[in-house]
Order: structure tokens, then C-alpha cells, then sequence
């Protein structure tokens, strides 16, 4: 999955006025005695109420509501800082607990943004049963439901029509009885609210595919529309196959390089499509050892996409300290699906979602440690 801004709806049932982002200020050099009046003021933080201090609820002054700043914003991830020297008031996110938020993190939130979508679909009257309504077409397959806007469905209508193609390769890898729920996949324009709802992403709670098409096709046109489509039905076969809220936690919520690397390899690799254009990234058969082994020392160079220091790599876990370099993780899979059998490979991955961890994960699978397998796989792709 890519990595995606959240937008939360974020309610406080009174009349607020307020700034909650850096470089917020505000000075006053006089004092005032003023009459003010009380009221019994609700607060609803995405849409959960939460309570006031008791001595600090808010109150109501010449027609206008003022409430507790430091309560709201410590309420929306904000530290308040205080300087009595200026009069100044400073609200700066509270820092974050990593320097990189986990996969654990940004599927919660990815959680969140398709949970809101399906709730304004619901508050239109969209049916997935019906063929055109409120705005949305809806076509059915043998394993999906896709939702297309009609800006989107005239464009890229294919996704259609290519669907189950895609779903066939992807059950050869996968296994043919892995999908026994039907998928939900939406796919808009970027108009209206998309224009701030964009990305693409899958929803394993919502057994649901979110896709932004004309953000996927300003990359490389129409092959990288097919690629996001293909990753990210990748990520509900992994869902239906493996209990990836368990293998989420076994491995605290470090799961790039298992899930990421695998749904590239899918898409680039079994169904052949580019991300970023055939030039630069070539797909299925041209994703070979040669080529795996050049762009490694392409990306490792100086100047290269995103260096990695492998002489700190001794666990495939250690690749998930580089988030945003899913060649990594996908020449990983590469790796082992040439080196072992696809079989021991997904093996790896039945023993993480029972929950086995990652020295006992690897044992099971391969009958060798994870650090031998590094080793293996850094002599194998020329970086050791």
C-alpha cells in the first residue's frame, strides 16, 4: 500500500474559531473585566464526546462561545505552549512516538479514510445492486463489485472488462480458493470532494479497494493505472488468505517488507504492469536477476532513489527501517521465489499470521534462520 495524507471530519459541536497548525499565535496587550454566561457545552471529536475539564468547560460572551483551547487542541494531537513573556500561544503537533509512522498506523488510518467514503456513499442511497445510481455505475464480476463515477467509467472502463484477467494470474500465485468474498473496488475521478480525498488504497476491515485513477494515471498513463489496480488487489488476496491483523501484530505493525514487497512482485512481475512507465521500469518476464541486480546498485548509488547501508541489514525485518523502498522488499520476494519454492515462500507468511515469530516463522519455512537467508540474498543480488 502507498503511503497517503488522512482527511478526518473532525467536529466540536460549538462555534470555534481556530488554527491547530504551526505558527499560530496570538497576543493581547490589554486587560478587561467582562460578564460572561455558562452553558452546559457538548464536545464531539469524531463524533465520540469527550469531556470538558470541570473547571474549564468554555462559556458564552456577547453572543459568541469560547471553549478551552488547550483542551481542544490536546484533543486533535496538539501540544499548547505558553509564552508570558510575548502573549503568545503555540500549537505544534504532538511529536510522534517514531520517526516513521508504522504499517500498523497508516492502515488505521487508511481504515478511517474508507470507512468515511463508504459513509458518504450510504448517505447518497448508493446501492452496490444497482447499475446506475446517485452518481455512481455499478458492474459485477465472478469476484468484484466495482463502483465506478461516470467521469471514471468513461475512461477507464477497462478495469472492468480486465478485471478478471487480472484475478486469473493472481489466482495462480495466490491459490484459485483464496477470494471467497466479493471485493467492493470504487473508483473515482478527482473531482467534487476527490480533488481532497485522493490515493488508493485497500481496506482489509472493509474487504473494500479505494481507487484515485486520475492521480494513478498522471504517473504513467494507463499501464500505471493497471499496476495500482493490480497491487491493490493483491492486498485483499493477502487478506483472505492470511490473517494479517495477527501477522500485524506478531511483527508490531513492520509489515512492508512482507505485504508491499509481495503486491509489487505481483503486479510488476506475474501481471506484468508498470509503475512509472516500461522505459524505467520494466514488467513481468524483463524483471529478471540482471535487472533486479542493476537497479539495486542504481537505487544504492550516491544519487540514487533511496540508499540503503547493508552492512546494517541482517533480517529482512531491517528493511522495513526504509519504508518508502518497496524495490527492496519486492527484490526479497524475488529472491526467494527463485532460490526456494513458492510454496516454502508463502509458508512464511502462514506462519506469521499464526502468530509464529519471526526466528520460528523462518525455521518452519525454510529450515534456515532469517539472518542465513539475508546472507543468502546479499550475495544473490550483489550487495553484500
Amino acid at each position: 500500500m502507498k503511503k497517503h495524507q488522512s482527511l478526518t471530519r473532525i467536529t466540536v459541536a460549538c462555534t470555534l474559531f481556530a488554527v491547530i497548525f504551526t505558527g499560530v499565535a496570538y497576543a493581547s496587550s490589554t486587560e478587561t473585566s467582562i460578564k460572561v454566561s455558562f452553558s452546559n457545552i457538548k464536545y464531539l471529536f469524531n463524533g465520540v464526546e469527550k469531556k470538558a475539564p470541570e473547571n474549564n468547560k468554555g462559556f458564552i460572551y456577547n453572543g459568541t462561545t469560547y471553549v478551552p483551547l488547550r483542551f481542544v487542541a490536546e484533543s486533535l494531537n496538539q501540544d499548547v505552549k505558553w509564552n508570558g513573556n510575548t502573549n503568545t500561544i503555540s500549537m505544534i503537533p504532538q511529536e510522534a512516538t517514531s520517526t516513521n509512522s508504522t504499517d500498523a498506523e497508516k492502515l488505521k488510518e487508511a481504515e478511517q479514510r474508507i470507512a468515511e467514503l463508504e459513509q458518504q456513499l450510504k448517505d447518497q442511497g448508493t446501492s452496490s445492486s444497482a447499475t446506475a445510481q446517485d452518481g455512481w455505475i455499478t458492474y459485477e464480476t465472478k469476484n468484484l463489485m466495482l463502483h465506478f463515477t461516470p467521469k471514471a467509467d468513461q475512461r477507464f472502463h477497462y478495469l472492468y472488462t480486465e478485471a478478471e484477467d487480472i484475478l486469473k494470474a493472481q489466482d495462480q500465485f495466490f491459490g484459485s480458493d483464496t477470494l471467497k468474498k466479493k471485493v467492493d473496488v470504487w473508483i473515482h475521478d478527482s473531482d467534487g470532494i476527490f480533488k481532497i480525498d485522493s490515493g488508493s488504497f485497500h481496506n482489509p476491515q472493509h474487504n473494500a479497494i479505494k481507487l484515485a485513477v486520475e492521480e494513478n494515471y498522471n504517473m504513467a498513463g494507463d499501464e500505471s493505472v493497471r499496476f495500482v489496480f493490480a497491487h491493490e488487489l493483491a492486498h485483499a488476496y493477502q487478506h483472505q488468505k492470511w490473517d494479517i491483523y495477527k501477522l500485524g501484530s506478531t511483527l508490531s505493525g513492520r509489515t512492508s517488507w512482507l505485504l508491499e514487497g509481495q503486491a509489487d512482485y505481483v503486479a510488476k512481475k506475474i501481471n506484468g504492469y508498470s509503475q512509472y512507465g516500461p522505459s524505467s521500469d520494466p514488467a513481468g518476464d524483463k524483471r529478471d536477476l540482471t535487472y533486479y541486480k542493476n537497479e539495486l546498485k542504481r537505487r544504492n548509488s550516491a544519487s540514487g532513489w533511496s540508499p540503503i547501508d547493508w552492512n546494517k541489514i541482517t533480517s529482512f525485518t531491517d528493511l522495513n527501517s526504509y519504508p518508502d523502498e518497496y524495490f527492496s522488499f519486492e527484490s526479497m520476494v524475488f529472491f526467494l521465489e527463485q532460490n526456494y519454492s513458492h510454496e516454502q515462500y508463502l509458508d512464511l507468511l502462514n506462519e506469521f499470521s499464526k502468530g509464529s515469530q519471526p526466528a520460528a516463522a523462518f525455521q518452519n519455512a525454510f529450515g534456515k534462520s532469517e539472518e542465513a537467508l539475508v546472507s543468502e540474498y546479499k550475495k544473490y543480488l550483489g550487495v553484500e
